[in-house]
C-alpha cells in the first residue's frame, strides 16, 4: 500500500527530504558526482583519441561497427560478476578494474602511443563502457539501499544538485587540459575520482547502512539461486520488456525532434553571402545555445514543478505526462509544416523568415520533450522497486543496454534513412511531415505502454 505524505505546502513541493535521508544521501552524492565526473573526462579523451590518435581507416570501422557492438562483448562478464559477486565485492571491483585499465592506457598513452595507436577497439572498451556499467551500477545501489517512497521524495531534488554539480567540471577539464596539455592527465583525474567514489562507498556501508542493508550488500545472488535460473527469471519479466519500450520510443522520438530541430537551424542559417565555415561556427554556437537552453529549463522545471509531482502524483500520471507531451508536440509541428500557411501567418506577425518560425517551434517542442530527461531517468529507476533481485541487477543491466545503448540510438537514425530510401531524397524537410507522423503514433504507443506499466504498479503497490 502506498504510504501517506509526510510532507505538504511548499516543503513538499521543493525539500520533502528528511534529516535521516541525509547520511545516506550524501555519500550517494559523491558516488554519482564521482563516477559522472569521470564519465565527461572519459568521454572527452574517446572524442580527443578519435580526433588525434587514431588513425583514419580505424575511426571509420570503429563508428560503423558502433560502440554498442564493443560493449557487447564484456555483458557476459558482467552478468556473471553480479551473480558470483556480492554486490559490495562487484562495485569495488568494477571500479578497480576502470581504474587499472585506465592507468595502463595513461602510461601508454605516455611511453608508447603507438601500441595504443594500432589497437583502437581495445583501447577504447573501456571508454565506450565505463558511462553505461556505472550509471547502471550506481542505481542497482539505490534500489538496494533506498525504498520507492524514499526516491520518490529524493531524488528530482537529488538529481538538480548533481547537475548543478556537474556544470564546472567541463570547465575545470579545459583549464588543466590546457596547463598539462597531456591527454593522459584526463586519465589519472579519472582514477582519483574512481578512489574516491570506493572510498565514499565503503564509508556508506560500515558507518551508514543498517545491518540488514549491509548483509545484502555482502550477500552475492548465488546464494539464492543458480545463475541460469536468475538469468531466466530477467529474460522473462514482462516489466522489464514493456520498459525497454518505453526506453526505446522515448529515445526515439527525442532523436526525431533533436534532428528536425538542426536540420530547421541550418535552414534559417543559410542566408546568401556568408561564407560556409562562419555558417558552420555559427551553427556550431547555436546547437550550444539550444542545448544549454534544455539543460536550464531541465532544471527549471525540475525545481518548480518536478520535485513536486514525482512526490505528490502516482508513477502513472507523470509518466503519462512525457507521451502527452510528445503526442502535442507532434501534431503543432505537423501543422506547422504540413500547413504552410499557418507559419507564413506568424511569420509576417513576428517579422521572421518562415524557416526561423520552424526552428523557434521545433527548438521549444524539442526542450519541452527534453525537460523530461531526468524525470524519465527517475521514473525509470522507479520500477526496479518492485521487481526481484535478478531484474534489478542482470535484468536491468541487459534491458539498458538494449534500450539505451542498442535501439534507443539507433532506431531513430533508422527511420529517418528508411524515410529518405523511400521517398528517393537527402532533404529533411522532405521527410519532416512523415517523421512527425511516426513521433506522433509512438507517442500514443508509448501512452499506451506507460498505463500498462501504471497497471502493473498499482498491482504491485497493493499486494
Amino acid at each position: 500500500m502506498q504510504k501517506e505524505r509526510e510532507f505538504t505546502g511548499l516543503r513538499a513541493h521543493f525539500w520533502p527530504i528528511k534529516m535521516a535521508d541525509m547520511k545516506k544521501i550524501i555519500p550517494l552524492f559523491i558516488i554519482f558526482t564521482c563516477l559522472s565526473s569521470a564519465s565527461i573526462l572519459i568521454r572527452d579523451f574517446k572524442d580527443f583519441m578519435f580526433a588525434g590518435y587514431f588513425e583514419p581507416a580505424d575511426c571509420m570501422a570503429l563508428l560503423k561497427f558502433g560502440n554498442w557492438q564493443i560493449l557487447l562483448g564484456g555483458i557476459p562478464l558482467y552478468l556473471i560478476g553480479i551473480h558470483y559477486l556480492s554486490p559490495k565485492k562487484f562495485f569495488l571491483t568494477v571500479l578497480n578494474v576502470y581504474s587499472i585499465g585506465f592507468a595502463i592506457s595513461a602510461f601508454l598513452l605516455i611511453f608508447a602511443p603507438d601500441i595504443l595507436k594500432s589497437n583502437a577497439a581495445i583501447t577504447l572498451f573501456l571508454p565506450y563502457s565505463f558511462t553505461f556499467v556505472t550509471t547502471v551500477l550506481c542505481w542497482i545501489l539505490v534500489t538496494q539501499i533506498f525504498s520507492i517512497q524514499d526516491c520518490k521524495r529524493v531524488f528530482s531534488v537529488f538529481f538538480i544538485c548533481l547537475t548543478i554539480a556537474l556544470l564546472p567540471i567541463p570547465i575545470l577539464e579545459s583549464y588543466i587540459f590546457v596547463k598539462s596539455r597531456s591527454l593522459s592527465s584526463l586519465l589519472f583525474i579519472s582514477i582519483g575520482l574512481c578512489a574516491i567514489a570506493q572510498y565514499a562507498y565503503y564509508y556508506l556501508h560500515k558507518h551508514i547502512l543498517s545491518s540488514n542493508e549491509t548483509q545484502e550488500q555482502d550477500t552475492p545472488i548465488a546464494t539464492t539461486i543458480s545463475f541460469m535460473n536468475s538469468l531466466k527469471q530477467s529474460l522473462t519479466s514482462p516489466t522489464l520488456y514493456l520498459m525497454l519500450f518505453v526506453m526505446v520510443l522515448f529515445y526515439t522520438c527525442s532523436h526525431l525532434f533533436d534532428t528536425l530541430m538542426k536540420y530547421y537551424l541550418k535552414e534559417s542559417m543559410n542566408t546568401a553571402g556568408e561564407v560556409n565555415k562562419m555558417v558552420q561556427a555559427m551553427y556550431n554556437a547555436s546547437i550550444g545555445h539550444v542545448f544549454s537552453i534544455k539543460g536550464s529549463a531541465e532544471i527549471i522545471f525540475l525545481l518548480f514543478a518536478g520535485i513536486g509531482l514525482l512526490y505528490k502524483k502516482s508513477w502513472g500520471f507523470v509518466a503519462k505526462l512525457i507521451p502527452i507531451t510528445i503526442i502535442v508536440a507532434s501534431i503543432t509541428m505537423l501543422i506547422l509544416i504540413a500547413c504552410p500557411d499557418v507559419s507564413k501567418y506568424f511569420s509576417a506577425i513576428l517579422q521572421k523568415k518562415q524557416a526561423d518560425i520552424l526552428f523557434y517551434v521545433c527548438t521549444f517542442c524539442a526542450v519541452l520533450i527534453g525537460i523530461f530527461s531526468t524525470i524519465f531517468i527517475i521514473l525509470k529507476g522507479m520500477i526496479y522497486f518492485y521487481l526481484g533481485k535478478s531484474e534489478q541487477t542482470k535484468g536491468r543491466l541487459i534491458f539498458e543496454f538494449v534500450g539505451t545503448m542498442m535501439l534507443g540510438k539507433a532506431l531513430g537514425p533508422m527511420i529517418s534513412a528508411v524515410l529518405m530510401i523511400s521517398n528517393n531524397t537527402a532533404n529533411m524537410a522532405d521527410i519532416g511531415p512523415s517523421s512527425l507522423g511516426i513521433a506522433c503514433v509512438l507517442g500514443v504507443i508509448l501512452f499506451w505502454v506507460v498505463n500498462m506499466v501504471s497497471k502493473r504498479i498499482q498491482v504491485a503497490e497493493h499486494d
